[in-house]
């Protein structure tokens, strides 16, 4: 049933002017497909092994939610050494870095800022720069119980991703800002 899958994936494609083209993915799992999460991950447990044998001695950290990688090392491993094990892998797999767009000694990883500061770890809430904030206007159909489940579990995530005070309280104002701008009296 697998090899269904992963060999006759039919994709299809509608350009500007209306066309459909229809072609088939040969290589990879399309996007979207329920078994999708899965079949990556089992795939990159390979890679997992990989850093464990090589990087042994100097892996602080190593955390894997499906394609991205917090990989925290001693500072005497330099990151094209890391990069090129990596990409050694799979000739499919191409492992890339954003570590140039923050600062030393702080990364972006899925929802979180984290910096390392005196030997301690700090996290803060990431939010990508292209994110429109369109949370259920108040003025929807919606239950108001849909509407307060929105405002109870972006405050719990807000509360677990952010480790201090400050960024906690700004994170808050910045949501309740967004949420005026959708209606929401607060």
């Amino acid at each position: 049933l697998l090899s269904i899958i992963l060999f006759g994936q039919v994709v299809t494609f509608r350009f500007a002017d209306g066309r459909l083209c229809y072609f088939i993915q040969e290589v990879g799992v399309t996007t979207g497909m329920p078994c999708a999460t899965q079949l990556a991950n089992l795939f990159l447990v390979g890679l997992d092994m990989l850093c464990a044998a090589s990087f042994r001695c100097n892996i602080y950290g190593y955390k894997r939610y499906i394609d991205d990688i917090l990989f925290v090392v001693d500072v005497c491993v330099p990151l094209y050494e890391i990069l090129d094990v990596l990409n050694s892998w799979d000739n499919n797999i191409v492992v890339t870095h954003d570590s140039n767009e923050r600062p030393p000694c702080a990364v972006s990883f899925l929802d979180l800022n984290i910096d390392i500061c005196s030997g301690y770890l700090y996290d803060s809430t990431h939010r990508k720069p292209l994110c429109s904030y369109n949370y259920t206007p108040y003025d929807s159909a919606h239950a108001f119980a849909t509407k307060v489940a929105i405002v109870k579990t972006e405050l719990f995530r807000l509360l677990r991703t952010n480790c201090q005070q400050s960024a906690y309280t700004a994170q808050v104002q910045f949501f309740l800002e967004k949420l005026k701008l959708r209606g929401y009296d607060l």
